[in-house]
């Protein structure tokens, strides 16, 4: 019989590897499906092709999916969330002016809080024609609520002590360079291309804003979702065996080597080796330590949907709506998760654990709105 064909977008990010790993190894045809990726440069593109048809499925920031599930502009769609795709590999980076401006005031040990004190300071002493900007990849992403979580938390208003700004990720090291930005929060591969470019440096890893942070997920376009339901058990099965072919050591050449191509993140082998390995970025005395599969780095779930809603309200981006919140926990599909990993013993049984913590000492708590 021959395979069902699914189109599925994603953003030439590390974090990408599950989903090229499924196509390129065969774990979604070894399922039944004939998985044809797309490849786009800036997630706003990416959710309007899903809102409008053109994709099944995508690599996809969560928030941009929360933001369409609950009906949010520019472009509503309603869409599932039945695996995550990964935690960590996210940071913020800063020009190497601006590394030389916050020594100044604090060495930059990797300490998320001190090296937040140091940007307060340095935007006192700033006059309002001359605030730092940073960019993040979009306004309703994981990326623009850590920055912004950060920021508040050492005392610095976002958008009145600093400009903060969107660009698709991958023009974060050119805007860079050109003196366009003075720093971003991004993911991998980009914070290593700019140290590796002589560009900038990576000063905070987003891990130690809220420790093993998640970020994306696999979006399947609710409709989709609910005429093929087989198709999604596929979906999920496929790329959650990639995903943990991923963490195995000895499969990182092959990894890199797929992930290097062209029609990925068409990058050096080099670069890409740097992104993934396991001591990836050094903050201090902090490491980095990301993964495709760890526990709870594959399980979808609702509590995180609905940290990031409280981000939104936070954000200014929408007043609460309790309808709202019982559309965040729609759209998250633990029990899709479930059902297909039945038979994989390594699959995540439950969600993240609620011990994980931010900088400023909080706990995670997901449902005070």
């Amino acid at each position: 019989m021959k395979p069902e064909r699914v189109t599925a977008g994603f953003i030439p990010l590390i974090d990408a590897a599950p989903l090229i790993v499924a196509h390129e190894l065969g774990f979604a045809e070894e399922a039944g499906i004939e998985l044809a990726l797309v490849r786009e440069s800036s997630w706003a593109t990416l959710r309007d092709r899903i809102a409008v048809g053109h994709l099944e499925a995508a690599h996809l920031l969560a928030p941009i999916a929360i933001s369409g599930s609950i009906g949010l502009p520019p472009l509503p769609v309603s869409v599932i969330a039945p695996l995550a795709l990964g935690t960590g590999r996210n940071a913020i980076t800063v020009s190497l002016a601006l590394a030389e401006n916050l020594a100044r005031h604090g060495e930059l040990n990797g300490n998320a809080g001190l090296i937040g004190q140091a940007l307060k300071a340095l935007a006192d002493e700033r006059g309002p024609g001359d605030k730092v900007t940073i960019a993040v990849v979009h306004p309703f992403s994981a990326h623009a609520y850590f920055l912004n979580y950060w920021l508040r938390g050492c005392g610095i208003r976002p958008n009145e002590d600093v400009v903060v700004e969107v660009l698709p990720p991958s023009l974060m090291v050119d805007a860079l360079k050109s003196g366009r930005i003075d720093a971003c929060c991004v993911g991998e591969p980009w914070n290593t291309v700019a140290q590796n470019e002589g560009v900038g440096r990576a000063v905070v890893a987003c891990d130690d804003i809220w420790s093993a942070n998640p970020d994306k997920i696999l979006g399947v376009r609710k409709k989709w979702a609910e005429d093929h339901p087989d198709m999604v058990l596929k979906i999920v099965r496929s790329v959650f065996q990639a995903a943990k072919w991923c963490d195995q050591s000895k499969n990182r050449d092959r990894l890199i080597d797929i992930l290097s191509q062209p029609q990925y993140l068409s990058l050096p082998s080099d670069q890409v080796r740097r992104s993934l390995d396991e001591d990836y970025l050094h903050f201090g005395q902090t490491t980095v330590r990301a993964s495709f599969a760890r526990p709870g780095a594959t399980y979808p779930s609702a509590q995180h949907g609905l940290w990031f809603y409280n981000q939104m309200i936070e954000n200014g981006q929408l007043t609460h709506d309790k309808r709202n919140i019982q559309s965040i926990i729609d759209m998250y599909r633990p029990e899709i998760y479930r059902e297909a990993l039945a038979d994989f013993k390594d699959a995540d049984g439950e969600e993240m654990s609620a011990s994980s913590t931010f900088f400023d000492g909080r706990a995670f708590e997901p449902s005070i709105v």
